[in-house]
């Protein structure tokens, strides 16, 4: 009898654990991957190349402000989130969170403004003399926008969790699979 209890105690047990994770990963799963139309939509009209971290920068920040970048550039570089790699848009969507996060808690801010005509200034600044400006040349050719800029900040392959990291002449935020690297001016 005791051996009958036991066996079905085991089994209540396993059968709690299984539900318990896979209502878990289910629960991680809330973002679905967006329709054709929405993708269309930010193809067409998102500052960002890739149009599902278009969608995903923006779902982060609760649309309270425009994205800072273009192409893939600034906050459009998908090097920024997850190393450029994701396994969906759920992925894509918590890579961004988490980047985003990152680099508010490192006081980072990415800002841009117009120069006027084609020419954007995108501005990483890092606080403490640690800064990059980039002129983006935005302009249109048969309906497609073709990007250039002056290069002089740049996102690395690299691993680790969330860590800010100063040298004499740079600062590097870890993102996850990257790493931001702000020179100081």
């Amino acid at each position: 009898m005791f051996k009958l209890k036991s066996i079905i105690f085991m089994l209540l047990t396993a059968s709690v654990l299984v539900f318990l994770s896979s209502a878990t990963a289910n629960a991680q799963y809330r973002f679905p991957d967006p329709t054709s139309q929405q993708t269309e939509q930010a193809r067409r009209s998102g500052p960002c190349r890739d149009p599902w971290v278009t969608i995903a920068v923006y779902a982060s920040t609760a649309g309270t402000k425009q994205i800072a970048g273009a192409g893939d550039f600034g906050e459009c570089n998908p090097a920024l989130y997850n190393g450029g790699s994701w396994n969906g848009y759920n992925d894509l969507h918590y890579a961004v969170e988490k980047a985003l996060r990152a680099l508010s808690n490192a006081g980072v801010t990415i800002s841009m403004t117009s120069l006027g005509g084609d020419r954007r200034q995108l501005i990483i600044d890092g606080g403490g003399g640690y800064k990059s400006s980039t002129v983006l040349n935005i302009m249109i050719n048969n309906g497609a926008n073709l990007i250039s800029n002056d290069g002089s900040s740049l996102v690395a392959a690299g691993a680790g969790n969330f860590r800010v990291k100063y040298t004499g002449t740079e600062k590097r935020i870890n993102l996850g699979k990257s790493v931001l690297v702000i020179r100081k001016q």
